[in-house]
């Protein structure tokens, strides 16, 4: 049996893609059905089979500035690792104890 070319693995890797973004939205579909159902039934969670289901509410802060925050007084100050400096020295041949490279597909269209 022949190996399949590069071409035809990112054929096949960018047809799985599409598979699954369409799961994805159909999956997002079904729920936002489900939480309806919950809504129109009056309950926020109920035992269906073999299967617990539950509304789930959750606060998203992504939109909150961070003046906002400032003026609220819910800051806080964190120390990182400063990863763009540990590039520079390991791109000058310094070991960095614990770095690790790892290797994965990227696949855009080349339009």
């Amino acid at each position: 049996m022949k190996e399949p070319n590069l071409e035809q693995l990112v054929d096949s890797y960018q047809k799985s893609k599409s598979a699954i973004e369409e799961l994805e939205a159909e999956r997002k579909v079904i729920g936002d059905a489900i939480l309806d159902a919950l809504k129109a039934m009056k309950v926020d969670g109920t035992k269906i089979g073999n299967w617990y289901v539950k509304r789930v509410r959750s606060m998203i802060y992504t939109g909150v500035s961070l003046s906002t925050a400032k003026e609220l007084g819910a800051t806080k100050t964190k120390e990182i690792i400063d990863v763009d400096l540990l590039r520079k020295m390991q791109t000058a041949g310094q070991k960095i104890a614990g770095a690790k490279q790892i290797m994965y597909v990227k696949v855009t269209a080349a339009e």
